[in-house]
């Protein structure tokens, strides 16, 4: 259980990193 929990944590913070990323690509394209 806990190392389902902490696999969901990183992928939660890979999504989270990822969509900063197109956020800022998108700021720099506009």
């Amino acid at each position: 259980m806990f190392i389902g929990a902490l696999g969901s944590f990183v992928k939660w913070k890979e999504i989270t990193m990822f969509l900063q990323f197109v956020l800022n690509l998108y700021a720099f394209l506009e």
